[in-house]
């Protein structure tokens, strides 16, 4: 039976890795759009409106991809929890640091604050 868990946490790790990375690749991509549509506009000598509509709906898809970000890192976080309650061994694969705990990963307070100098 803990042999069965096993393998069943592997295929679902090996699942949660691969999507991780694919989002990531995705915010890569999606981080490039807007540069690649202002440059070819520019080089075009289009009108600054042209494109804006595009540009909205990139930046909206761009703001989703983040947030499947965070969704599918809270996941990771819930599903080495439920490993941990199953007393099932933590697995590495080419991160260097143990995942967060839940509660830290969005504790509902900026990760980053303005610096004010008096």
């Amino acid at each position: 039976m803990h042999h069965e868990r096993i393998e069943a946490a592997r295929e679902i790790t090996a699942g949660l890795i691969e999507l991780e990375q694919q989002i990531d690749f995705a915010i890569i991509s999606g981080g490039r759009l807007p540069g690649t549509m202002a440059q070819a506009r520019l080089k075009a000598r289009l009108p600054a409106a042209t494109g804006q509509e595009a540009f909205l709906h990139a930046a909206k898809a761009f703001e989703m991809l983040v947030q499947a970000r965070k969704h599918i890192v809270q996941a990771h976080a819930s599903l080495a929890a439920a490993g941990d309650a199953l007393s099932l061994p933590p697995a590495a694969y080419g991160d260097w640091h143990e995942c967060p705990k839940p509660k830290a990963i969005d504790a509902g307070e900026p990760h980053l604050r303005l610096a004010v100098s008096q």
